[in-house]
């Protein structure tokens, strides 16, 4: 079964829609981005690791979806480390677009790599899919549900 390691910090850096948040709303960030991820995969059969640097503030609660915050370590160190246990690296799709430590890496073992920038199209145009279904779906526009839930 494929594994998606995910480099958290690097990969909302290349979502634009994060870009005024990253610096002041970081465990916000880590919610949206984490929800976005697991309602990507929630129908593939795959597992999925998310990797965040620094602490957990604020347990994010997700179904399918593995968080790790590396603490006192870098999140490099700790997806260095999940690849090394790795019983077979070949099924490891790492997402990041650290090139000088997690990419080389994760070629000279033979994983499968996923630059952040190229998921982060992929993430975008899913939840762009996702948001125009229920609208057409619901006769509700999602500005006009936020309304009522006032969001």
């Amino acid at each position: 079964m494929k594994h998606y390691i995910i480099d958290g910090n690097n990969l909302f850096h290349k979502i634009k829609k994060f870009e005024k948040l990253v610096k002041s709303e970081n465990q916000n960030v880590r919610e949206k981005l984490s929800f976005m991820i697991e309602n990507y995969f929630a129908e593939k059969n795959v597992l999925t690791t998310i990797y965040f640097d620094g602490f957990e503030n604020l347990p994010i609660k997700l179904n399918k979806v593995k968080i790790i915050y590396s603490e006192n370590d870098s999140a490099d160190n700790k997806i260095r480390s999940h690849i090394d246990s790795a019983k077979n690296k070949r099924n490891l799709v790492v997402i990041s677009s650290d090139v000088k430590d997690i990419i080389r890496y994760a070629e000279k073992n033979g994983c499968t790599i996923i630059a952040s920038e190229q998921f982060a199209k992929s993430l975008n145009n899913y939840s762009n899919r996702n948001v125009n279904d229920e609208k057409e779906n619901s006769g509700i526009s999602v500005s006009e549900i936020k309304k009522m839930f006032d969001v």
